[in-house]
């Protein structure tokens, strides 16, 4: 059975990291990197979004083993999952000895272990599984599954134990803690008290054993789930505080109150009977007012589901019991509070899809091969479908092309892809997807941020600026939007312009270290290094671990002839991510200007084998090479820079001093008029470089 699991989600071995969520919380966040005091600190005070300690606790494991290789991360998910429905196998066993049908003549314990196997793969390889699996954002979800599964059996453990006896508080005792470390990991499980009164009802007739006897009364019942529902409380009132912290929670306008719940419920029977186009994100959108059919049809299906499920409830029991567990585990994400910018999500069901697979488990030994035979096709034809899903989760790309091959206009996809194209280098890809985004809905301010970057990137620095303008007419405290316009101010030599964005960003959030950043930069392009190393130093206060601002001081420091200092913070960068090859590059450069050409080598080398197309590498090592008489080093190198960014200026002008000062004339003139072509207006080098043009024309 592991096995199976194991090779129907095989693909998620090959996966990358996505910027569906992976980008923020692992690949661009450096708190849960690592197992030290502060390491923990960090994990276990986070609350953005989700207070998930120890799912960020299996996250610092993981980069302890495999650093940032995502298939060590895409393992672990996938080995927490497998254990899950091995755990699953065993609650189905449970049950099914309780269970009034496995009392029957014709259920034997062949057959109760051969229903439990097909119940737990049919909840294990479900396609809807993939997303909780291979997305590692959500590996929250499959660590949760674990606890939620202990919790499972150490309560039925309790409940088979002598009343009022040691052994029996002893697992009562487990059972809470399986339920706090259930929470501890994602509290989407808060409903499981819920759904214990629902077993102790049916299967385990515990209810009506209580009433029956003066010793366990009912009230014991509820007694005893005392210490879960003060859990569920406590997880309750955490989960909104960090869902506000992010903006991602807000109250359902009245009509969506009443149609959602009925409309999603009713969506997730669907996609668990037919799990096809599946995808990422399913966008949410407010209730236009009018009248439409498909909530009314779904609320009537899901009301005539649950009358006739309590008209046969002495018939089939299983299924009311089913239902009632299934309402209870989604009820958090059922539309009465809006949650993201979604109205459903496959990883919802991780939890609310085990009722079903007792369902499936119950019916097989009800009804042995004839229920037998057709499930273990459609776990045949799921298998096929959750190896397909596994595939989508590729790559970024992958994710959101198959996301739009379903819905065209679905604008986070769109924006998501256009983000992936940008992080791939197409920026004119990118700008293209936010130019659909924009035709959809012109008042997005998010598309139009990410336009400006792109535009920025592209240098159309204007049309940057307009996109941020509109962006901040549609949402006036939009904060990256005074962001980007700050750099693509600076980028047009508007200092002045630029500051007083960031001024205005940091009054919105005077903790945003990436303006304090940005400021730190524009303040020192003014000549105010004082005051740039004023912002730095605050950035730093926000963020010890900014990489990015490491880097910048360095660069300043070195500008200023403090080359001890642009080391040091050049170390700082590389001790925090030693992937960072601009921060080799930067202490290559101030190492070779203290004069040691063995580290300054040795440190362009490490920057170019972490990104083998950094121009200015390849133009810094060109450079230090020439001018320790290796020419024919240097020109290699600004070869190399000149194809890797032929609008780079500086290796041009660099290679034609070189060809130059090696007596072809001809060569040197060409590169220094393409250098003059393509360098900015306050290109540092253009006056020499014009004198060395008319020198090379002159020599001709």
């Amino acid at each position: 059975m592991a096995l199976i699991v194991f090779l129907c989600f095989l693909p998620a071995l090959s996966s990358q990291f996505t910027n569906w969520d992976d980008e923020m919380n692992l690949t661009k966040n450096l708190g849960y990197r690592g197992l030290s005091v502060s390491h923990l600190k960090w994990m276990f005070t986070d609350l953005h979004g989700h207070y998930i300690p120890l799912t960020w606790l299996t996250f610092g494991v993981d980069f302890v083993l495999w650093g940032m290789n995502p298939a060590g991360y895409h393992l672990t998910s996938l080995l927490l999952h497998t254990a899950n429905v091995v755990l699953c196998y065993f609650w189905l066993s449970a049950l099914l000895q309780d269970a009034p049908c496995a009392q029957s003549p014709s259920s034997t314990a062949a057959r109760q272990r051969g229903a439990a196997v097909v119940g737990a793969l049919f909840y294990g390889i479900h396609p809807l599984r993939v997303e909780s699996v291979v997305w590692v954002t959500e590996r929250r979800d499959v660590l949760s599954g674990l606890f939620f599964m202990l919790t499972l059996l150490a309560y039925l453990r309790m409940q088979r134990a002598p009343a009022a006896g040691q052994q029996r508080r002893r697992w009562h005792r487990w059972s809470v803690l399986c339920f706090l470390l259930c929470l501890l990991s994602k509290s989407i499980g808060m409903m499981l008290p819920l759904v214990l009164l629902v077993m102790d009802v049916y299967p385990l007739g515990r209810l009506s054993a209580a009433r029956a006897k003066a010793d366990r009364p009912v009230r014991t019942l509820l007694v005893e789930k005392t210490p879960f529902f003060v859990l569920t409380a406590l997880a309750a009132v955490v989960t909104i505080v960090a869902q506000r912290a992010i903006g991602a929670m807000g109250a359902m306008p009245l009509r969506d109150a009443l149609e959602q719940p009925g409309y999603r419920l009713a969506f997730y029977a669907w996609k668990t009977l037919v799990p096809v186009r599946l995808s990422p994100v399913y966008p949410f959108a407010v209730s236009t007012g009018r009248i439409e059919l498909k909530y009314i049809a779904c609320a009537l299906a899901v009301a005539g589901a649950s009358v006739a499920l309590v008209h046969l409830r002495h018939r089939w029991p299983d299924g009311l019991a089913a239902w009632l567990g299934h309402l209870f585990l989604i009820a958090p994400v059922i539309g009465f509070l809006q949650v993201g910018p979604h109205f459903a999500a496959d990883r919802n069901t991780y939890f609310a899809a085990l009722p079903w697979s007792a369902v499936v488990a119950g019916a097989g030994v009800r009804w042995g091969r004839r229920v037998l035979y057709p499930v273990v096709a459609a776990l045949a034809a799921f298998c096929i479908l959750t190896f397909q899903q596994s595939r989508v989760w590729t790559d970024s790309l992958t994710l959101w092309n198959h996301a739009l091959a379903l819905d065209p206009t679905a604008e986070i996809a769109l924006n998501d892809r256009g983000l992936a194209r940008e992080q791939k280098g197409d920026a004119k890809g990118a700008l293209a997807d936010y130019d659909t985004l924009l035709g959809i809905n012109p008042n997005n301010a998010g598309g139009h941020i990410n336009r400006g970057n792109a535009r920025t990137t592209l240098g159309n620095l204007r049309g940057a600026v307009a996109d941020y303008d509109a962006a901040i007419a549609i949402k006036p405290l939009a904060l990256d939007a005074y962001n980007g316009r700050g750099v693509a101010r600076g980028a047009l030599g508007d200092q002045d312009g630029a500051i007083a964005d960031y001024n205005v960003a940091l009054q919105i959030n005077p903790r945003y270290m990436e303006t304090y950043n940005n400021r730190g930069q524009a303040r020192a392009m003014k000549g105010d290094i004082a005051g740039a190393m004023a912002d730095f130093a605050e950035a730093l206060r926000i963020d010890p671990r900014a990489v990015k601002v490491y880097s910048n001081r360095g660069q300043v420091r070195g500008g200023q002839g403090d080359l001890d200092g642009a080391i040091a913070d050049a170390t700082a960068a590389l001790a925090l991510d030693p992937r960072l090859a601009d921060a080799y590059n930067d202490r290559g450069i101030a190492w070779a200007r203290k004069g040691d050409g063995s580290k300054a080598l040795a440190d362009f080398d490490r920057a170019l084998g972490l990104q083998p197309r950094l121009a200015k590498a390849y133009n810094n090592r060109g450079l230090f090479r020439a001018l320790h008489d290796d020419l024919d080093g240097g020109l290699a190198d600004y070869d190399k820079a000149v194809e890797c960014d032929s609008a780079y200026a500086d290796p041009l002008s660099n290679r034609g001093a070189v060809r130059a000062q090696k007596g072809d004339l001809a060569g040197a003139a060409v590169d220094f008029e393409r250098a003059l072509k393509l360098a900015p207006a306050g290109w540092p080098q253009r006056r020499l470089v014009e004198s060395l043009l008319l020198r090379a024309r002159g020599g001709r």
